[in-house]
């Protein structure tokens, strides 16, 4: 079964992240804005809007009540994920962030890629606590490390996205037409999978849920 969400982006889509609760799907666009959404249904819960350029990467807290996300504003922006109200802007530093990362409920994580010095927040206090950080990784779940959309891959088919497939057990499976074709610049960032639903951030702005039945695919493609 699939889906075109109502509510969807006016430009690309540059990223989807999961929840960790399994609850919402978080996507970030070239519109500037974050949407969230209900995973179980793909209705659009909440619209964030406060970044004042395009949104480049996204992250859930630990218990799914926040939402981080940095653009090319320059600001890291902490947002409630159940009213939708932004809670902290914090100042970017003048790097062009590619990883952010929560390592505990209250701590974040932010730097230019995964092997360089970052800044931490108290996202409690609005604190910046620690400049050219190393001692994220000890901390750090190994569920939060990296890439959110390549880490929720837990079906019980291995689901991917290559350019204008849907990819089942390495077979592709359902074509999609241009409309719900990725965003080149955004690759795997865009599209993303919890258990048997599978996210996919559009080149459009369009959101698409597919959700397979689990029977139907081990009958048919496992």
């Amino acid at each position: 079964r699939r889906e075109e969400s109502e509510g969807y982006h006016f430009s690309s889509v540059m990223g989807v992240v999961l929840s960790p609760d399994g609850l919402l799907a978080a996507t970030y666009s070239l519109d500037y804005t974050i949407k969230l959404w209900i995973l179980e249904n793909g209705n659009l819960a909440q619209t964030l809007k406060g970044h004042k350029a395009f949104v480049n990467v996204a992250a859930f807290s630990p218990n799914s009540k926040l939402l981080a996300s940095w653009a090319y504003d320059n600001t890291v922006r902490i947002w409630n994920t159940e009213n939708g109200e932004q809670k902290w802007k914090f100042d970017g530093g003048g790097i062009i962030i590619e990883v952010i990362n929560f390592f505990a409920e209250n701590r974040l994580w932010a730097a230019a890629s995964s092997d360089d010095e970052g800044r931490v927040w108290n996202t409690e206090t609005g604190h910046l606590e620690q400049v050219d950080s190393h001692d994220h990784e000890s901390h750090m779940p190994k569920v939060l490390r990296g890439n959110s959309s390549i880490q929720c891959k837990g079906a019980e088919c291995d689901i991917s996205v290559e350019e204008e497939w849907v990819i089942v057990n390495r077979k592709k499976s359902i074509w999609l037409p241009p409309e719900y074709q990725l965003f080149s610049m955004a690759k795997d960032s865009s599209w993303a999978v919890r258990e048997n639903t599978l996210v996919i951030g559009c080149d459009s702005g369009r959101v698409l849920f597919i959700w397979f039945d689990p029977v139907a695919m081990r009958d048919v493609i496992c």
